[in-house]
């Protein structure tokens, strides 16, 4: 096993549940990467939402809320308020965060609360058979959109930036190191933090 996660990962929660190929593992050793090097697991309080990306954290050997779908910005919120010092960060989907919890997600970055968002954006519920989310492109087909998405996407990064969020940053999984630093950085940065 990779030291990291010899080093971090539950062992009991092993194996994953995801999709060969799916991007949820990368994410989740860019997010102990950084979570290593400021040395911290401590520190942390991890929230996951419903959805592949909300099972990142149950994989991660230290303090997990897994909560109601779209709700992680609220319980994010709360575990922040009743402990500031805590490096609060949360795992959450493109459906989890921008669909049910999209009003949560506004509202936080408005407040500008400091927390972490990693926002795992596969443009899709691939957890329920594959829906139209969000973020889904318009020329995508899907199982409920067979002749394409009628609907325009969100961009998190555009709708993050408008609320208010003071750290955004974007990278795919095909980048980890790159993502690795930016998840750091939004550790780090004081007010909400935004990583798609």
């Amino acid at each position: 096993m990779n030291p990291l996660g010899e080093k971090y990962l539950r062992k009991s929660a092993l194996p994953t549940i995801w999709c060969p190929g799916c991007g949820s593992g990368t994410v989740l050793s860019a997010a102990l990467r950084a979570i290593d090097e400021l040395d911290i697991i401590d520190e942390v309080g991890l929230v996951g939402g419903i959805g592949c990306a909300g099972w990142i954290p149950v994989y991660i050997n230290a303090d997990v809320m897994h909560t109601l779908h779209g709700r992680t910005l609220p319980f994010a919120t709360g575990l922040k308020m009743s402990d500031p010092k805590r490096k609060v960060i949360v795992f959450s989907g493109d459906g989890d965060c921008l669909g049910i919890g999209g009003n949560h997600f506004i509202h936080t970055a408005r407040r500008n609360i400091d927390v972490t968002v990693i926002l795992v954006n596969n443009q899709i519920y691939g957890m329920t058979g594959g829906q139209v989310s969000p973020c889904t492109p318009s020329i995508a087909k899907s199982k409920t959109s067979v002749f394409g998405n009628p609907e325009k996407p969100f961009d998190s990064t555009k709708i993050a930036k408008a609320a208010g969020a003071t750290y955004i940053a974007r990278w795919s999984t095909g980048q980890p190191l790159q993502l690795a630093r930016a998840i750091k950085e939004a550790i780090e940065h004081k007010g909400f933090s935004l990583v798609e």
